[in-house]
């Protein structure tokens, strides 16, 4: 199982950002003061994978993608990685009880929620880009508990916001990624560079969200490294950053 942890890499750039902070600080203090800045370049600190963007928008925030968008971006802007979201409705229902039903005309694939964000990565991988960052806001609603977020907007309805992952569904969930995995790489062409099953898993946000405490994480990983492995995926498993209560 591989991982991407951006802990030690955000850690840098606060401590960059403070660097700078206290040169600035001191030209200020006295202007007459020389500065020198040394730089090795024979040591490689950092690698940058790409520079990219969370795929499109309209005003309405709905994931859409034109040609003159597709240009903005990759010729203009000139991204080389997307991170899109994986949608619950990919299996809106308990499509196997076993994991073991692998025929993916059963998945909601073609529905807008999944389409829409297929259709956003398929523009992008016919400019030229070729990393995709996976991230799931909620599973599907009926592998959680209710929610607790105490809103009433109308994109709360319906499960999506909050809850925790039950435990008994590890390995659908599990499943259900692979799944999805398979589909991606079947509708956009190349396989996803990156997954990250929760985004901000420490909150019980009023929108597609769900939380985890870090020992229901780490074992959620560990059956999701597992089911990776038996289904030879190759997808590195991403850790988004937040912050535990």
């Amino acid at each position: 199982m591989k991982a991407i942890l951006s802990l030690t890499y955000l850690r840098k750039v606060i401590l960059s950002l403070a660097c700078m902070a206290l040169c600035l600080f001191s030209l200020q203090a006295d202007d007459s003061a020389p500065v020198v800045v040394h730089v090795d370049t024979s040591k490689n600190f950092q690698t940058i994978d790409g520079f990219g963007v969370f795929g499109g928008f309209n005003k309405n925030w709905n994931q859409v993608m034109s040609p003159e968008l597709a240009n903005t971006l990759v010729d203009d802007l000139g991204i080389t990685i997307s991170r899109t979201e994986l949608r619950p409705e990919f299996e809106p229902k308990d499509l196997s009880l076993d994991g073991s039903d692998q025929d993916l005309t059963k998945y909601g694939g073609k529905s807008p929620g999944v389409a829409q964000y297929i259709n956003v990565c398929k523009a992008l991988h016919d400019k030229g880009v070729n990393k995709f960052l996976l991230t799931v806001w909620t599973p599907p609603p009926w592998m959680k508990t209710p929610g607790n977020h105490g809103h009433n907007q109308p994109w709360c309805s319906g499960g999506n916001a909050g809850g925790h992952l039950l435990p008994e569904n590890y390995e659908k969930f599990a499943n259900y990624l692979v799944m999805y995995l398979k589909y991606f790489k079947q509708e956009v062409g190349i396989d996803a560079y990156a997954l990250s099953p929760q985004n901000e898993l420490a909150f019980d946000e009023p929108y597609n969200s769900c939380v985890y405490t870090p020992d229901e994480y780490a074992k959620l990983i560990a059956v999701i490294g597992k089911k990776f492995a038996e289904a030879g995926v190759t997808t590195k498993i991403l850790f988004q950053q937040t912050s535990f209560r």
